[in-house]
């Protein structure tokens, strides 16, 4: 009897560390997809009623309001089957438990779809047959979309537009100018509308002519392709746009103002809707005709109105006309513009400029002495996108490097002036679009040659030649970094120490070196050895003793005294210890060229365990620094892990050897 409790006891001791040692595949339970899983509601809004969702782990709480009825219930997740679909139970006070089945296509990060069966009294897996589930036209989403969750259009060009409400009444029939809509002219400015006049624009949206919306989803079904849209400015404005031709010759298009991917042919009212009739003019010169009707409305040449009749007005010059202007052979070439939020190409050529997912520009000859150092640039489509202007100023300061400022892209036909590159080139088209009067102008870029890098002097300040030490802010990191006038002067070393990185000296080529006006020195450097902060930064030395990484071409943003922006690769702080002290370690160190990977063992064995040393700024003047060693192991591959499983396995073994000999 002794015995047998024993074995039972010996069996249940088993058991319970066999849940500990392996609990996900004894307790494994259906939990709803990973996408699901936020802390924010998922929400979708039927215009007059709402569908709110907490999703975590298995559960799922709804509030739903529809057709006038307020309902509270959960869903929970049983059971999830092929076909990543989910068996649940609808559970709602008062009522008996139902079964369903439920499927979620996700279409972006931040929008699903719901597709769910019928409800039912039994458990069966074949609720999940397609068959029987339908597809929620109307998707939830996550309202908080940022900038880096936008994608881009799935379709590219401009279109005349004769808009109709959902009674086939023509919104504004008595203006003129057909309304517009521009996709992707530029890649990644998402859709622009162009309402003509403030009468023609839809109710509850900002009263501005122009109006932009991103794509944040698109996916196709059937024969329609439906693109969900979020507005520039009042991002709780998320549309639907269905498509039901090729995306390179639309003709007709259906945009919803709420949230509802409807693929039905007969639309009701309620859905609150505008119905496209699309075409596609090319407008492959300046000098054109808005519209076919200027030739029977000459009196309007006497007008504002005459800019869009400037072939008929003779108000216009063809580019030939203008004639091209060129760029100095100093500054063309293959150039890079490196900003955190992204790197493109830029190209210079004789008469043309070329940036990478904005567009080819040329150079056309228009004069003006006020801004004689500028150029105007001018790209044609030959996609419906209307022609487009910009003033572009370009400065070359070292041999490798150029400032560069692109003004904002102004929509042809351009206002009536005297003077269209003083229209272009004033100061406001070098603010943001949305700016206010008193806002600054963007701050010049900077540009790199990756034909040839031609390296210059680096020209810091006195107090940091021979070595200074210093620490990174915000980390338990430091080192020092090393310059000489005289004998590596066009280079900056940076020892590391206690960082994340090699401990061996990085090399920073300068390519170009200045001061801005408010007693601040910058460098901008080629990386010559690997680093985490990338291959071309900007340095930034301060009055305070602060050193401040950027890449390159936001080094301008430090003109202004008081910038303090985001995205700094890291900020080192100069720590005080006096040149003559014994305990300064970072004073003239002698920096040997690596001559192989710092990550790879000479004989191919692995690596001893990296020492991490710690410089310790002294608490006074003349104290002794204090150098710590302390080796770093990583024991995820040791030995004792090792024992570890093998102890382990021998336990799980004698359980289920113990375990047959009771059976038996």
């Amino acid at each position: 009897m002794i015995i047998r409790g024993f074995q039972e006891q010996y069996f249940y001791l088993c058991f319970f560390i066999f849940l500990f040692l392996f609990p996900n595949e004894v307790l494994a339970t259906c939990r709803f997809p990973e996408f699901l899983q936020r802390d924010e509601p998922w929400a979708a809004d039927y215009g007059e009623g709402r569908f709110v969702a907490y999703v975590k782990n298995t559960y799922m709480q709804i509030n739903q309001l529809k057709g006038g009825n307020d309902s509270n219930y959960a869903r929970r997740c049983i059971e999830e089957t092929k076909g990543n679909k989910y068996l649940v139970t609808h559970e709602e006070k008062l009522q008996p438990t139902k079964y369903m089945c439920m499927e979620f296509l996700q279409r972006s990060k931040n929008i699903v779809q719901l597709k769910v069966s019928r409800p039912s009294d039994r458990r069966s897996i074949e609720l999940c047959d397609e068959s029987g589930m339908g597809l929620d036209h109307w998707p939830i989403v996550q309202m908080a979309q940022s900038p880096e969750e936008r994608i881009v259009c799935p379709f590219v060009g401009g279109y005349n537009i004769n808009m109709y409400f959902p009674n086939e009444t023509m919104v504004c029939r008595d203006t003129m100018l057909l309304l517009r809509m521009e996709s992707e002219c530029e890649s990644g400015e998402g859709i622009t509308f162009d309402f003509r006049d403030e009468k023609c624009i839809p109710a509850n949206l900002p009263r501005e002519v122009k109006q932009r919306a991103y794509c944040i989803a698109h996916w196709t079904e059937g024969i329609h392709t439906f693109i969900v849209l979020q507005h520039s400015k009042v991002h709780k404005h998320i549309w639907c746009l269905r498509i039901s031709d090729a995306l390179g010759d639309i003709r007709t298009a259906h945009l919803f103002l709420n949230l509802v991917c409807d693929p039905n042919e007969h639309l009701t009212d309620a859905l609150h809707y505008f119905h496209f009739r699309m075409s596609r003019v090319i407008y492959s010169t300046i000098c054109a005709d808005e519209l076919d009707g200027c030739s029977i409305i000459q009196q309007y040449c006497s007008t504002g109105f005459k800019r869009h009749c400037s072939k008929t007005c003779g108000a216009c010059e063809y580019e030939s006309e203008l004639g091209l202007c060129t760029f100095p052979e100093h500054l063309r070439g293959h150039w890079v513009e490196s900003s955190r939020k992204q790197s493109r190409d830029v190209t210079v050529k004789d008469y043309s400029l070329g940036v990478e997912r904005l567009g080819m520009f040329e150079c056309i000859e228009i004069e003006s002495e006020k801004y004689s150092d500028k150029r105007i640039l001018l790209e044609l489509f030959d996609n419906g996108c209307y022609p487009r202007y910009a003033c572009v100023d370009l400065e070359k300061i070292a041999p490798s490097v150029m400032i560069y400022r692109l003004g904002n892209r102004i929509d042809w036909p351009l206002p009536n002036n005297n003077n269209d590159k003083e229209y272009l080139c004033k100061r406001d088209k070098f603010k943001d679009p949305d700016a206010n009067f008193y806002a600054k102008e963007r701050p010049p870029k900077i540009l790199i040659n990756t034909d040839v890098y031609h390296p210059v002097k680096c020209g810091l300040p006195a107090k940091y030649h021979h070595g200074v030490s210093f620490i990174e802010e915000g980390k338990m990191c430091g080192g020092c970094l090393h310059y000489s006038p005289f004998s590596d002067s066009d280079k900056i070393y940076i020892q590391p120490v206690n960082c994340s990185v090699d401990p061996y000296p990085l090399e920073y080529n300068c390519l170009a070196s200045f001061d801005f006006g408010n007693k601040t020195h910058a460098v901008v450097t080629r990386t010559k050895t690997p680093s985490d902060y990338g291959q071309y930064l900007c340095w930034v030395f301060t009055i305070d003793n602060k050193i401040k990484v950027i890449k390159s071409a936001d080094c301008y943003v430090f003109e202004d005294e008081f910038a303090d922006p985001e995205g700094l690769e890291a900020q080192f702080s100069i720590m005080d210890v006096p040149d003559d002290s014994p305990n300064n370690l970072c004073r003239n160190l002698v920096f040997a060229p690596r001559t192989t990977s710092a990550r790879q063992a000479s004989n191919g064995t692995t690596a001893p365990p990296k020492v991490r040393y710690t410089i310790i700024e002294p608490k006074e003047p003349n104290a002794q620094i204090d150098t710590e060693a302390r080796p770093v192991y990583d024991n995820r591959n040791s030995v004792s892990n090792v024992q570890f499983s093998g102890l382990t396995l021998t336990f799980v073994l004698t359980c289920l050897n113990f375990i047959n000999i009771m059976v038996k």
